[in-house]
C-alpha cells in the first residue's frame, strides 16, 4: 500500500505489487466529544448539481507506518481526537466512468455526518482530488494500471477487510503479471492462476477464512484487464525475472 501523507495525487511507483486506497482522517477540533455516524465519498461531476454519494469497501490497517485505520463509519470522537479510515475508491470511480461516457473529469472528496447536525460536514475546504478520465492510478503519469496491482486488488476485495491479509499475495501477483497472455479467454485464465495458488508455497490460507474466493477474484481481475486494455500494462521485466 502506497502512503501519501501530503494529500496530492501523485505516488512514486514501485515494483512491489500495492493496493491503491483513499485515506480519510476525520478530526474532532471541538472541546466536546462528538458521534461520527457515517463516513462517505462523494463524486461531483463537471455539472456540480449531478452527484453521487457513496460508501465504499473500507480495510482495517494496523501498525503500518506508526498509524492505523478502522473500518468501522460510526464511532465517538472525543475532544481533539481523531481516527483514520481506508476506502477503495478506484472502485466507485471506475464505474462512474463507465456509467457515463461522457464525463470526463470528476471531483472527490470527504463527506461525514455528524449526530445532532441537520447537514455533513465536508473536505472540499480542507482539498479534494480531481480525477480526469484517462487517470487509472495514482502511479506514475496516471494512465496505466498495472496488472500485479489488479490481481492484489481484486483478492483483497473478494477475501477480506484485513490489508495485513494479504502480504503473502506479492509474489503471486507478480507471476501472474509474468506468466499470463493479454490473448487468454478466461478459461484459459482461471486454469492459470488456479494452477499458480496450487503450485504456490505462500501461506495463501492467511488471506481468508476457507475457501479462498479465487474464482471470483480470478474473474473480476480477468474482467478489469480486458476493460482497461492496453491501460493494463505489466511492470517493466526486471533483470532478475529475465533469468526466470
Amino acid at each position: 500500500m502506497g502512503c501519501n501523507a501530503q494529500g496530492e495525487f501523485f505516488l512514486n511507483e514501485s515494483p512491489e505489487p500495492s493496493v491503491e486506497l483513499a485515506q480519510i482522517i476525520v478530526e474532532n477540533p471541538g472541546r466536546t466529544g462528538v458521534t461520527v455516524t457515517g463516513v462517505r465519498l462523494r463524486i461531483v461531476g463537471l455539472n456540480r448539481a449531478n452527484y453521487t454519494t457513496i460508501k465504499p469497501r473500507s480495510f482495517l490497517l494496523e501498525g503500518y507506518g506508526g498509524s492505523g485505520a478502522r473500518p468501522e463509519d460510526h464511532f465517538r470522537l472525543d475532544p481533539y481526537d481523531r481516527r483514520s479510515l481506508l476506502f477503495d475508491y478506484w472502485s466507485i470511480v471506475d464505474a462512474e466512468f463507465d456509467k457515463d461516457p461522457s464525463l470526463r473529469e470528476l471531483s472527490l472528496f470527504a463527506e461525514v455526518t455528524v449526530a445532532g447536525h441537520s447537514h455533513p460536514f465536508d473536505s472540499k475546504r480542507h482539498g479534494y482530488w480531481r480525477i480526469k478520465r484517462h487517470f487509472v492510478s495514482a502511479f506514475g503519469g496516471h494512465t496505466i494500471r498495472r496488472p500485479r496491482n489488479i490481481v492484489l486488488t481484486e483478492f483483497l476485495r473478494s477475501n477480506s477487510r484485513e490489508l495485513a491479509a494479504i502480504n503473502y499475495m506479492d509474489q503471486y501477483a507478480v507471476t501472474v503479471e509474468d506468466t499470463t497472455d493479454p490473448n487468454w479467454n478466461y478459461t484459459k485464465f482461471e486454469e492459470h492462476l488456479e494452477h499458480l495458488l496450487e503450485g504456490s508455497s505462500l501461506d495463501l490460507v492467511t488471506l481468508t477464512e476457507p475457501p479462498l474466493m479465487h474464482h471470483i477474484a480470478a474473474f473480476q481481475t480477468f474482467n478489469q484487464i480486458r476493460r482497461l486494455g492496453p491501460k493494463a500494462k505489466p511492470f517493466p521485466v526486471l533483470d532478475h525475472r529475465k533469468r526466470r
